[in-house]
């Protein structure tokens, strides 16, 4: 968000070298943190509302899907959202579709697409196209002291975290249907 938001309304940002890493940081970033922190508690008390709302049906089986979401969510809700993420969360993705698309074969087909288009965004940028030289990540060109962000890999890192925030949302939606017992119109219900 901040390198989207340098791009658009030129707000200035910077490396700062955390952890043996750099990461960004700029006016935006105690902000940020306090939206994620915020989101994160959210989901948590959505998560236990719903199961709350539909103890009558809650069971294992369910109890597995709402920890398959909740781990799919947090990844694009945390603080930081590091290529490490995908590998807890895009196999949980597919663990949670096949249980909540068991007679949606096209669905299941559409979340595999979709997937494939955020691993290879992902893997474009990190580790092919992460360093502009040795010492600068590719989001930064090195031309003053806050930096210029690149275009090129603040879109693909924006359109891969906004497909991913999509397809949690639309994991979510079918989830929760499925959890509080509301059916689509398509069965007859």
């Amino acid at each position: 968000l901040m390198m989207i938001a340098s791009l658009v309304f030129n707000l200035p940002i910077h490396l700062v070298g955390v952890h043996g890493g750099p990461e960004l940081a700029g006016d935006l970033s105690s902000s940020l943190v306090i939206l994620s922190d915020i989101l994160l508690c959210g989901l948590l008390i959505g998560i236990c509302l719903c199961v709350f709302f539909a103890r009558s049906r809650f069971d294992r089986a369910v109890g597995y899907q709402a920890a398959c979401f909740l781990v799919i969510t947090a990844v694009i809700l945390s603080r930081v959202l590091s290529p490490q993420y995908f590998i807890w969360s895009i196999p949980l993705a597919f663990l949670l579709a096949i249980e909540i698309f068991p007679r949606r074969q096209s669905l299941f087909w559409i979340l595999t697409l979709l997937l494939a288009v955020i691993g290879t965004l992902t893997t474009w940028i990190f580790p092919y196209h992460f360093l502009q030289s040795p010492t600068t990540p590719l989001a930064l060109l090195p031309s003053d002291v806050h930096g210029t962000i690149a275009s090129l890999p603040a879109c693909a890192l924006g359109l891969r975290n906004g497909l991913y925030l999509a397809m949690a949302i639309w994991l979510g939606v079918f989830l929760v249907r499925k959890i509080v017992g509301v059916t689509t119109l398509s069965s007859g219900r």
